[in-house]
Protein backbone atom coordinates (compact mmCIF):
# COMPACT_ATOMS: atom_id res chain seq x y z
CA UNK A 1 0.00 0.00 0.00
CA UNK A 2 1.08 3.45 -0.51
CA UNK A 3 2.49 5.76 2.13
CA UNK A 4 -0.18 7.71 3.55
CA UNK A 5 2.47 11.05 2.82
CA UNK A 6 2.19 9.73 -1.12
CA UNK A 7 -1.53 9.70 -1.14
CA UNK A 8 -4.63 11.44 -1.46
CA UNK A 9 -4.76 11.75 1.98
CA UNK A 10 -1.26 12.74 2.35
CA UNK A 11 -2.23 15.58 0.13
CA UNK A 12 -5.00 16.60 2.12
CA UNK A 13 -2.38 16.64 4.86
CA UNK A 14 -0.02 18.68 3.64
CA UNK A 15 -2.41 21.47 1.73
CA UNK A 16 -4.95 21.82 4.19
CA UNK A 17 -3.30 20.68 7.11
CA UNK A 18 0.20 22.10 6.66
CA UNK A 19 -0.69 25.35 4.63
CA UNK A 20 1.94 23.75 2.05
CA UNK A 21 2.16 23.73 -1.98
CA UNK A 22 2.27 20.47 -3.89
CA UNK A 23 4.26 18.81 -6.69
CA UNK A 24 3.07 15.59 -8.17
CA UNK A 25 5.28 14.19 -10.84
CA UNK A 26 4.65 10.93 -12.64
CA UNK A 27 6.67 8.85 -15.03
CA UNK A 28 5.65 8.97 -18.60
CA UNK A 29 5.34 5.01 -18.58
CA UNK A 30 2.99 5.83 -15.66
CA UNK A 31 5.03 3.60 -13.44
CA UNK A 32 4.94 5.55 -10.26
CA UNK A 33 4.73 8.94 -9.03
CA UNK A 34 6.02 11.78 -6.50
CA UNK A 35 4.38 13.83 -4.00
CA UNK A 36 6.46 16.92 -3.36
CA UNK A 37 6.15 19.14 -0.31
CA UNK A 38 6.69 22.70 -1.00
CA UNK A 39 7.57 24.96 1.97
CA UNK A 40 8.96 28.34 2.59
CA UNK A 41 7.77 31.93 3.37
CA UNK A 42 6.11 34.56 1.02
CA UNK A 43 7.81 37.47 -0.93
CA UNK A 44 11.41 38.02 -0.62
CA UNK A 45 11.46 35.42 2.15
CA UNK A 46 10.70 32.59 -0.17
CA UNK A 47 14.48 32.98 -1.44
CA UNK A 48 15.95 31.93 1.91
CA UNK A 49 13.10 29.32 3.21
CA UNK A 50 11.67 27.34 0.35
CA UNK A 51 12.40 23.79 0.41
CA UNK A 52 11.28 20.29 -1.11
CA UNK A 53 10.74 17.03 0.47
CA UNK A 54 9.80 14.32 -0.58
CA UNK A 55 8.30 11.91 2.02
CA UNK A 56 8.37 7.96 1.99
CA UNK A 57 8.41 8.70 -2.11
CA UNK A 58 8.63 7.32 -4.91
CA UNK A 59 5.17 5.85 -4.71
CA UNK A 60 4.81 2.29 -6.12
CA UNK A 61 7.62 0.87 -7.31
CA UNK A 62 9.22 2.32 -10.66
CA UNK A 63 12.27 0.95 -11.80
CA UNK A 64 15.48 3.00 -12.42
CA UNK A 65 14.58 4.30 -15.68
CA UNK A 66 11.22 5.23 -14.70
CA UNK A 67 12.36 6.96 -11.88
CA UNK A 68 15.30 8.72 -13.72
CA UNK A 69 12.36 10.31 -15.69
CA UNK A 70 10.53 11.49 -12.81
CA UNK A 71 13.84 13.01 -11.20
CA UNK A 72 14.26 14.53 -14.69
CA UNK A 73 10.50 16.05 -14.66
CA UNK A 74 10.75 17.07 -10.91
CA UNK A 75 13.88 19.06 -11.64
CA UNK A 76 11.86 21.05 -14.75
CA UNK A 77 8.76 21.78 -12.27
CA UNK A 78 10.06 23.06 -8.85
CA UNK A 79 10.76 27.10 -8.65
CA UNK A 80 14.61 28.11 -9.30
CA UNK A 81 15.12 29.52 -5.90
CA UNK A 82 14.65 26.17 -3.97
CA UNK A 83 17.23 25.49 -1.56
CA UNK A 84 17.07 21.77 -1.74
CA UNK A 85 15.63 19.02 -2.77
CA UNK A 86 15.07 16.22 0.39
CA UNK A 87 14.10 12.24 0.14
CA UNK A 88 12.74 11.18 3.14
CA UNK A 89 12.85 7.28 2.57
CA UNK A 90 10.64 4.87 4.51
CA UNK A 91 12.62 1.92 3.22
CA UNK A 92 16.09 1.17 1.70
CA UNK A 93 15.80 1.10 -2.18
CA UNK A 94 19.17 0.16 -3.40
CA UNK A 95 18.10 0.00 -6.74
CA UNK A 96 17.61 3.90 -7.24
CA UNK A 97 20.82 4.79 -6.33
CA UNK A 98 22.32 4.94 -9.95
CA UNK A 99 19.58 7.47 -10.86
CA UNK A 100 19.67 9.76 -7.57
CA UNK A 101 23.12 10.06 -7.86
CA UNK A 102 23.30 10.78 -11.74
CA UNK A 103 21.12 13.47 -10.62
CA UNK A 104 23.70 14.92 -8.13
CA UNK A 105 22.22 13.11 -5.08
CA UNK A 106 24.06 12.49 -1.97
CA UNK A 107 23.32 9.75 0.31
CA UNK A 108 23.19 10.60 4.36
CA UNK A 109 22.02 7.39 6.72
CA UNK A 110 19.51 7.98 9.07
CA UNK A 111 18.29 5.48 11.24
CA UNK A 112 14.30 4.58 12.58
CA UNK A 113 12.66 1.91 14.39
CA UNK A 114 9.70 0.24 13.25
CA UNK A 115 7.21 -1.20 16.39
CA UNK A 116 5.00 -4.24 15.85
CA UNK A 117 1.55 -2.91 16.86
CA UNK A 118 -0.70 -5.88 15.84
CA UNK A 119 -0.83 -7.19 19.61
CA UNK A 120 -0.83 -5.43 22.03
CA UNK A 121 1.27 -8.31 24.31
CA UNK A 122 4.26 -8.50 21.57
CA UNK A 123 4.30 -5.12 21.76
CA UNK A 124 4.22 -5.04 25.50
CA UNK A 125 6.72 -7.73 25.98
CA UNK A 126 9.57 -6.10 23.82
CA UNK A 127 9.82 -3.08 26.26
CA UNK A 128 12.19 -2.78 28.29
CA UNK A 129 11.42 -3.47 31.97
CA UNK A 130 11.80 0.46 32.94
CA UNK A 131 9.57 1.46 30.46
CA UNK A 132 6.81 -0.84 31.30
CA UNK A 133 7.23 0.47 35.13
CA UNK A 134 7.02 3.65 33.46
CA UNK A 135 3.76 3.09 31.80
CA UNK A 136 2.60 1.43 35.11
CA UNK A 137 3.40 4.05 36.85
CA UNK A 138 1.75 6.72 34.88
CA UNK A 139 -1.43 4.86 35.06
CA UNK A 140 -1.27 3.92 38.89
CA UNK A 141 -0.26 8.00 39.22
CA UNK A 142 -3.54 8.93 37.87
CA UNK A 143 -3.12 9.85 34.43
CA UNK A 144 -5.06 9.66 32.07
CA UNK A 145 -4.95 9.66 27.96
CA UNK A 146 -7.24 11.15 25.74
CA UNK A 147 -7.90 10.68 21.59
CA UNK A 148 -10.70 13.32 21.09
CA UNK A 149 -9.25 16.70 22.51
CA UNK A 150 -10.50 19.89 22.75
CA UNK A 151 -9.32 23.44 21.29
CA UNK A 152 -8.31 23.78 24.87
CA UNK A 153 -6.23 20.68 25.17
CA UNK A 154 -4.63 20.80 21.68
CA UNK A 155 -3.47 24.69 22.57
CA UNK A 156 -2.05 23.46 25.84
CA UNK A 157 -0.10 20.41 24.08
CA UNK A 158 0.86 23.07 21.84
CA UNK A 159 2.74 25.16 24.48
CA UNK A 160 4.93 22.04 25.79
CA UNK A 161 5.69 21.30 22.19
CA UNK A 162 6.66 24.74 21.57
CA UNK A 163 8.74 24.83 24.33
CA UNK A 164 10.50 22.29 23.82
CA UNK A 165 11.27 22.79 20.29
CA UNK A 166 12.55 26.36 21.20
CA UNK A 167 14.82 25.42 24.22
CA UNK A 168 15.82 21.70 22.60
CA UNK A 169 14.50 20.62 18.95
CA UNK A 170 15.64 23.70 17.57
CA UNK A 171 13.89 23.47 14.59
CA UNK A 172 11.07 24.96 12.73
CA UNK A 173 7.52 24.36 14.07
CA UNK A 174 4.19 24.72 12.50
CA UNK A 175 1.86 27.08 14.40
CA UNK A 176 -1.50 26.21 16.28
CA UNK A 177 -3.46 26.42 13.37
CA UNK A 178 -1.74 23.00 12.38
CA UNK A 179 -2.65 21.12 15.38
CA UNK A 180 -6.33 22.23 15.74
CA UNK A 181 -6.35 21.75 11.58
CA UNK A 182 -5.26 17.93 12.17
CA UNK A 183 -7.25 17.60 15.18
CA UNK A 184 -10.63 18.40 13.79
CA UNK A 185 -9.96 15.97 10.25
CA UNK A 186 -8.87 12.83 12.37
CA UNK A 187 -11.68 13.74 14.53
CA UNK A 188 -13.96 14.17 11.75
CA UNK A 189 -12.86 11.08 9.41
CA UNK A 190 -11.49 13.08 6.49
CA UNK A 191 -7.53 12.15 7.67
CA UNK A 192 -6.42 8.80 8.76
CA UNK A 193 -4.71 9.33 12.28
CA UNK A 194 -5.07 10.53 15.99
CA UNK A 195 -4.36 13.18 18.42
CA UNK A 196 -3.87 11.80 21.84
CA UNK A 197 -3.19 14.04 25.00
CA UNK A 198 -2.23 12.87 28.67
CA UNK A 199 -3.83 14.39 30.85
CA UNK A 200 -2.63 14.43 35.13
CA UNK A 201 -5.12 16.45 37.66
CA UNK A 202 -7.14 18.07 35.13
CA UNK A 203 -3.72 19.49 32.94
CA UNK A 204 -2.54 18.57 29.88
CA UNK A 205 1.35 16.79 30.78
CA UNK A 206 1.53 15.49 26.87
CA UNK A 207 0.52 14.40 23.72
CA UNK A 208 1.52 12.86 20.19
CA UNK A 209 0.65 13.64 16.56
CA UNK A 210 0.42 10.43 14.34
CA UNK A 211 -1.01 10.30 10.87
CA UNK A 212 -1.90 7.05 9.65
CA UNK A 213 -1.67 4.29 6.39
CA UNK A 214 -4.95 2.75 6.92
CA UNK A 215 -4.19 -0.68 7.60
CA UNK A 216 -0.15 -0.38 7.82
CA UNK A 217 1.49 2.17 9.44
CA UNK A 218 1.05 4.92 12.51
CA UNK A 219 3.76 7.46 12.02
CA UNK A 220 4.69 9.77 15.02
CA UNK A 221 4.70 13.05 13.95
CA UNK A 222 5.10 15.14 17.29
CA UNK A 223 5.73 14.08 20.49
CA UNK A 224 6.27 16.15 23.83
CA UNK A 225 5.35 15.73 27.60
CA UNK A 226 6.68 17.22 31.04
CA UNK A 227 8.62 14.20 31.98
CA UNK A 228 11.47 15.88 33.57
CA UNK A 229 9.26 18.43 35.76
CA UNK A 230 6.75 15.37 36.39
CA UNK A 231 8.76 12.00 36.89
CA UNK A 232 9.48 12.83 40.87
CA UNK A 233 6.02 12.17 41.09
CA UNK A 234 6.26 8.85 38.82
CA UNK A 235 3.97 10.21 35.85
CA UNK A 236 5.95 10.13 32.93
CA UNK A 237 3.56 11.75 29.98
CA UNK A 238 5.93 10.68 27.08
CA UNK A 239 6.55 7.62 28.05
CA UNK A 240 2.41 7.65 28.31
CA UNK A 241 1.51 8.95 25.13
CA UNK A 242 3.89 6.38 22.96
CA UNK A 243 2.34 3.51 24.66
CA UNK A 244 -1.10 4.89 24.02
CA UNK A 245 -0.41 5.59 20.42
CA UNK A 246 0.73 1.98 19.97
CA UNK A 247 -2.00 0.59 21.33
CA UNK A 248 -3.75 2.88 19.45
CA UNK A 249 -2.09 1.92 15.92
CA UNK A 250 -3.05 -2.00 16.59
CA UNK A 251 -7.28 -0.50 17.73
CA UNK A 252 -7.32 0.97 14.37
CA UNK A 253 -5.77 -2.28 12.34
CA UNK A 254 -1.82 -1.05 11.90
CA UNK A 255 0.99 -3.77 12.17
CA UNK A 256 3.52 -1.46 12.83
CA UNK A 257 4.24 1.77 14.97
CA UNK A 258 6.48 4.23 12.76
CA UNK A 259 8.85 6.39 15.30
CA UNK A 260 9.72 8.47 12.07
CA UNK A 261 13.48 9.03 12.84
CA UNK A 262 16.46 7.76 15.28
CA UNK A 263 19.17 9.78 13.94
CA UNK A 264 22.47 9.21 12.62
CA UNK A 265 24.52 6.02 13.15
CA UNK A 266 27.03 6.68 15.82
CA UNK A 267 26.22 10.14 16.80
CA UNK A 268 24.78 10.54 20.02
CA UNK A 269 21.17 11.46 19.85
CA UNK A 270 19.31 11.59 23.32
CA UNK A 271 15.67 11.32 21.53
CA UNK A 272 16.96 7.86 20.11
CA UNK A 273 17.73 6.82 23.47
CA UNK A 274 14.31 6.98 24.60
CA UNK A 275 12.71 5.41 21.59
CA UNK A 276 14.86 2.52 21.86
CA UNK A 277 13.44 0.75 24.94
CA UNK A 278 10.30 0.44 23.36
CA UNK A 279 11.75 -1.91 20.99
CA UNK A 280 11.01 -3.36 17.20
CA UNK A 281 13.09 -3.35 14.09
CA UNK A 282 16.23 -1.28 13.01
CA UNK A 283 16.18 0.06 10.10
CA UNK A 284 18.53 2.68 7.86
CA UNK A 285 16.14 3.94 4.96
CA UNK A 286 18.59 7.10 4.80
CA UNK A 287 17.83 10.39 2.90
CA UNK A 288 19.16 11.71 -0.56
CA UNK A 289 19.73 15.55 -0.50
CA UNK A 290 20.34 17.68 -3.53
CA UNK A 291 21.47 21.81 -2.64
CA UNK A 292 20.23 23.78 -5.53
CA UNK A 293 21.50 26.83 -4.58
CA UNK A 294 24.56 26.61 -2.46
CA UNK A 295 24.99 30.12 -1.97
CA UNK A 296 21.46 30.67 -0.55
CA UNK A 297 21.93 27.45 1.16
CA UNK A 298 24.81 28.20 3.57
CA UNK A 299 23.54 31.55 4.01
CA UNK A 300 20.31 30.53 5.39
CA UNK A 301 21.93 28.10 7.46
CA UNK A 302 24.09 30.48 8.94
CA UNK A 303 21.26 33.00 9.65
CA UNK A 304 19.02 30.61 11.51
CA UNK A 305 21.64 29.29 13.50
CA UNK A 306 22.64 32.55 14.40
CA UNK A 307 18.77 33.18 15.45
CA UNK A 308 18.14 30.05 17.67
CA UNK A 309 21.27 30.01 19.07
CA UNK A 310 21.81 33.63 20.18
CA UNK A 311 18.24 35.61 19.61
CA UNK A 312 15.83 32.81 20.81
CA UNK A 313 16.89 31.92 23.71
CA UNK A 314 16.67 35.16 25.35
CA UNK A 315 12.99 35.99 23.92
Amino acid sequence: MTSFYQSSYGQFFFTEAMGSRIIQVHATNGQGSLLVQLSGGKGLSRFFTTKAVVWHGPAGAPMPEAFDDMLTRLHEVIPWYTLFVQFRMAEERPELERPFRAHGYRHADRLNLLTPAGDTQTAWDQMSPSRRREVRRSQQGGMTTSNRPTDEQVSAFYELLRHRYRHRVRKPLPDLSFFRSFNTMTSDGSLPGCFIVCLWQGKVVGGIVCPMTPGETLYELYVAGADQELSKYHVYPSVMATWTAITEAGRLGCHTFDFMGMGVPGKPYGVRDFKARFGGRWVNPGRWNKIYNPFLYHLTELLYNLHHWLIVPWK
